[in-house]
């Protein structure tokens, strides 16, 4: 790279593309709020953005500028329909290799699990937890074998895997043979909603929901994979021992 040029990252971000629902939880925010925070992070480094043809997602409709304007990252807009997974996998692998040669990336970084396998450039992979691997019937076929074969191959190739956990780092070590020392832990932010509130405010949602005293809110998806079935026998658990103990 010549003296004074800003290092070029490319972000794949066709995860965002897809409709709006309950699946469209935890990684796509944590896609969202990375993209938004990375410019204010480090503004020494240039970001392009791939993204869907016409991102139906709220989450992806604010992100940069169609050229990178002010600062912003500039967004690669694809006329694929990549919020079909298919066509986002295709795409992945045989398309992004040549956009990410034609603008001369200095690294390719893969937002969830998977980054192309002949990527032109060195790749970075972010790995969230491996729960394909560890309850591999909680999820169909084609999308188990996909998550294993591309999460382990691109995490083999890539120069530097990122863990949200220090439990995701040991299972990137232990079930797909990655290094330790090429895995660093980088764990997610916490948004500003994320705070105690005053109680008036607890009390009056206490209301409005129906809810007793003592509740226990689970923010997440209800996926089999969740297992919430343990969640509930366990606080059914504790209180028998509470009621027992008074």
């Amino acid at each position: 790279m010549a003296e004074g040029c800003k290092w070029h990252i490319g972000l794949n971000a066709h995860l965002l593309s897809g409709r709006a629902g309950y699946r469209s939880a935890g990684i796509h925010h944590y896609i969202y709020h990375l993209l938004r925070h990375l410019p204010q992070a480090d503004p020494d480094l240039r970001y392009t953005i791939f993204v869907g043809p016409s991102p139906s997602s709220p989450l992806s409709s604010d992100l940069g500028g169609e050229g990178g304007e002010g600062g912003q990252p500039a967004i690669s807009r694809s006329r694929w329909p990549t919020w079909r997974p298919p066509v986002r996998i295709l795409w992945e692998q045989a398309v992004q290799p040549l956009a990410a040669a034609a603008a001369h990336f200095d690294l390719l970084h893969g937002l969830a699990f998977v980054a192309p396998l002949l990527a032109p450039c060195p790749t970075v992979v972010t790995v969230y937890d491996l729960s394909f691997m560890r309850t591999p019937e909680r999820f169909r076929p084609g999308n188990r074998w996909y998550l294993q074969m591309l999460t382990r191959w691109s995490c083999r190739r890539a120069s530097r895997v990122i863990a949200i956990s220090e439990h995701t780092k040991r299972d990137v070590n232990d079930l797909l043979g990655i290094p330790a020392e090429r895995i660093d832990v980088v764990y997610p932010g916490v948004g500003p909603e994320f705070r105690p509130l005053p109680p008036e405010q607890v009390a009056a949602f206490r209301q409005v929901r129906g809810l007793p005293e003592r509740f226990v809110l689970y923010l997440g998806t209800i996926e089999p994979r969740k297992n919430l079935t343990v969640l509930l026998e366990a606080f059914a658990r504790l209180r028998r021992i509470g009621e027992r103990g008074t």
